[in-house]
């Protein structure tokens, strides 16, 4: 397929400065074991680098942080239950 059927398949609509997402939350996510992929969707968030991604993969016994990303606030409580420690919450406009 090329780039251009490919591009047919969405569109890119540019929002209005109102209409944008004022905050982003960055964070990191401590643990260790099998990472709890379900928080990325339910936090609406997503790793903040290749190498964030790449570790959410392992399955370490040891902790390891996964710097994450999202315009919604982290649900702490959800990912203390997983055994996960949300660390480092910080607020950009």
């Amino acid at each position: 397929m090329n780039d251009r059927a490919i591009r047919a398949r969405y569109i890119s609509v540019m929002l209005p400065a109102d209409q944008r997402r004022q905050q982003l939350f960055e964070y990191g996510v401590t643990g260790s074991g099998r990472f709890p992929f379900e928080m990325l969707s339910y936090d609406a968030a997503w790793p903040i680098s290749e190498q964030d991604a790449a570790s959410m993969t392992l399955d370490q016994q040891s902790d390891r942080c996964i710097k994450l990303r999202s315009y919604r606030e982290p649900t702490i409580k959800r990912w203390t239950l997983l055994n996960w420690d949300v660390r480092g919450r910080t607020r950009s406009a």
